[in-house]
């Protein structure tokens, strides 16, 4: 048996004679059976045999292929939403700097009264208004807390009532709890030519 069309051209010269005929004819359905739309400088590939599809942009480069749709694969391409294709294509969310940061005041703010500690918030208030400046993603934002927690960046020593510090340590105890995400530029550009693609395939397959 000859290997799948998309890769029988790494080897067509091991294939027996017997089966170039048949791989003549698998390239010519192939070929017959792929669409191809261009979308400003992205191209996307539609293969209706095999459910696949491919994006070649400037962005990145993406493809998956799903079982039986259960109707014409270009109708069921039109259905999908932003989140089913975008995790599809396995299209990441990227850290969100000022949600994360706002996200630790809030649960500090909440924690202890402004008027109480203020030089050890005033302290607490300094060093994140500095890291928030230096972290751009998810592992730099954990390791500033806990710099804040136990290292160079603590600042229980300055609290007056040492009881409080039991009672706020688990603040900067599990950092991940304050981390937020936020949509890509590459999902936004993915996104947008995705839609376009959809309209022109709706166009397409409208009775």
């Amino acid at each position: 048996m000859i290997p799948d069309i998309s890769l029988a051209m790494d080897y067509v010269h091991e294939l027996h004679p017997r089966d170039l005929g048949e791989l003549i004819k698998r390239a010519e359905s192939f070929k017959a059976a792929t669409y191809e739309y261009k979308i400003g400088k992205t191209i996307i590939t539609v293969d209706d045999n095999r459910n696949r599809i491919w994006i070649e942009a400037e962005y990145g480069h993406f493809t998956y292929a799903w079982g039986a749709p259960g109707k014409s694969f270009k109708e069921f391409l039109t259905n999908l939403n932003k989140s089913y294709v975008v995790g599809k294509m396995r299209i990441e969310p990227v850290f969100d700097n000022r949600a994360s940061f706002a996200a630790l005041r809030k649960a500090i703010k909440e924690a202890i009264p402004y008027y109480k500690e203020m030089e050890f918030q005033k302290s607490v208030r300094d060093n994140i208004k500095h890291g928030q400046k230096l972290v751009d993603d998810s592992t730099q934002f954990m390791k500033f807390i806990s710099e804040m927690n136990t290292g160079f960046l603590s600042s229980w020593y300055l609290l007056e009532d040492k009881s409080l510090e039991e009672e706020l340590r688990p603040l900067f105890s599990e950092p991940w709890e304050y981390i937020r995400k936020k949509e890509s530029t590459t999902e936004k550009r993915f996104w947008k030519d995705f839609q376009k693609f959809q309209n022109i395939l709706k166009q397409e397959v409208q009775p």
